[in-house]
């Protein structure tokens, strides 16, 4: 028998409200795990899909900030940019 919780959905993100209700706390990837969307964004991140990874970070509700952050981040290093690059300033 399904319960309200599981019958019911949330709007933002097609997401049952009970596995978004304690996310806060959680990391990124715990939060794609927990929600399912982790094959979704390892997709996006494989073609560097900037579209398609905006759309699936903010379905595990992470702030405009920490979304585009990841987009850059993973971006970089599809186009073969060395993680400590990626860190250092650009020079002028």
């Amino acid at each position: 028998m399904m319960t309200p919780e599981h019958s019911d959905r949330d709007g933002a993100n097609g997401n049952p409200p009970q596995a978004t209700a304690n996310i806060d706390g959680m990391t990124v990837n715990e939060r794609l795990v927990h929600l399912g969307l982790m094959h979704a964004f390892e997709a996006a991140e494989a073609s560097g899909d900037a579209g398609a990874l905006r759309q699936t970070l903010k379905r595990a509700r992470l702030s405009d900030q920490n979304i585009e952050a990841i987009i850059d981040r993973v971006l970089k290093k599809v186009a073969g940019v060395p993680a400590a690059d990626a860190r250092k300033p650009a020079k002028s």
